[in-house]
């Protein structure tokens, strides 16, 4: 019988190269010689990993996760709190950002190594302030000047007041990362909040999110060229920079409006392409709620003007609570070419709980829906999210 801990090491470190996160995973456990092989190779020779779905679910100490290439679901150890307390509300180069269900709290997880810490509190914010019994006071009117910076529009009213776990329900809509995130040193994170207005921002250095103006409001963002991008409602796309004050930042407005009215009732997305374009991704739903209709428009960036095209070639888009992504097929040849592959990312719908999510696979080409094959039957709430694995 053969003994495999003699083959040679280069020969195990091209296997390993060929390998994806599971099978590298199996690799490691056959013996030490191929233990020590796993452990030594570089992030740079593994195999580029497709994303995964972090599923609603899991125990105490786990997090429930479906790989797309491998066509099924394992559990892995996470570390408290609970991943079956928290909302994930934000994913970013292999990071979650979750919420807890009852204070509201904001956690960075990596699942694949356990690595963790916190972001700063939502009351670290302007206009909210800790009341006693734990409330939290909402200061809607000077929330208004601080978005819109014109005080002829600034209307007094009398504050609001939420108990910590309604919170999350009113500030939190998606948390978008820089790539250069390595908590809990350094991280630079962008909240995009469901009052459908401006965000806010947080660095390792102020601690605090801190909000910022925008008369046009945000729907969705991407850390994209060295800065956070977003995009309105009504297509206005802004770039935003840190002016290095107290936290604060500042947009430039990129691109105006769009000219159909139609396109802004349609959710939108911002997504990177493989070759560094600027891509807005247009999604519809039907009366019951489900994903209809998705097209693709790519910034001309000489003329300022987005162009629609039929189909994205050989590539594919991940779209959700996540930082929006498009990926080469070529290198992942495990997914559909010209495709959007789509979750629920409508994490205030808890009084559907119970309801099918939505969740699949949507041709640019033919216009069809398909479901994600090998998935099966899960929780409906909190929506699951799509992560990209990162073991560095």
């Amino acid at each position: 019988m053969a003994d495999w801990s003699e083959l040679p090491p280069d020969l195990l470190h091209d296997i390993h190269g060929r390998l994806r996160l599971l099978s590298r995973q199996a690799f490691a456990a056959v013996c030490v010689s191929w233990r020590i092989v796993h452990r030594a190779a570089p992030a740079g020779a593994r195999k580029p990993e497709a994303p995964w779905l972090v599923l609603p679910g899991g125990g105490r100490r786990s997090a429930r996760l479906f790989s797309l290439a491998d066509g099924r679901a394992v559990s892995v150890h996470v570390p408290r709190p609970p991943m079956r307390s928290r909302v994930v509300v934000g994913s970013s180069g292999g990071w979650l950002v979750t919420a807890d269900y009852w204070q509201s709290r904001l956690h960075l997880l990596n699942p694949f190594t356990g690595e963790q810490a916190e972001l700063p509190a939502l009351t670290t914010m302007q206009c909210l302030d800790a009341a006693p019994g734990g409330k939290v006071v909402f200061d809607f009117a000077d929330y208004t000047l601080i978005r819109l910076e014109d005080s002829s529009r600034w209307r007094p009213s009398p504050p609001e007041t939420y108990s910590p776990s309604h919170l999350r329900h009113v500030f939190l809509r998606k948390v978008i990362l820089s790539p250069s995130t390595r908590p809990p040193g350094g991280y630079e994170a962008m909240l995009l909040q469901c009052l459908g207005s401006g965000p806010a921002f947080a660095t390792a250095r102020d601690g605090e999110w801190t909000l910022a103006p925008s008369p046009h409001g945000v729907e969705d963002a991407i850390y994209h060229d060295g800065q956070f991008f977003s995009v309105a409602s009504t297509g206005v796309v802004e770039s935003w920079r840190d002016i290095g004050c107290y936290g604060m930042y500042r947009s430039t407005v990129v691109t105006s409006k769009l000219a159909k009215e139609d396109d802004w009732e349609m959710w939108k997305y911002l997504v990177e392409s493989p070759a560094g374009q600027l891509m807005m991704v247009f999604r519809e739903h039907d009366r019951d709620g489900k994903t209809s209709f998705f097209k693709v428009e790519i910034l001309d960036e000489a003329r300022g003007i987005w162009e629609e095209v039929p189909d994205i070639g050989d590539a594919a888009l991940f779209v959700g609570i996540n930082e929006s992504l498009c990926l080469s097929t070529t290198e992942h040849p495990e997914l559909r070419a010209s495709c959007v592959y789509f979750t629920d990312d409508n994490i205030y719908a808890w009084m559907a709980k119970r309801e099918p999510r939505d969740v699949g696979v949507y041709s640019l080409k033919d216009g069809t829906v398909k479901q994600i094959e090998a998935l099966g039957p899960h929780r409906s709430w909190p929506p699951a999210a799509w992560i990209t694995p990162c073991l560095v």
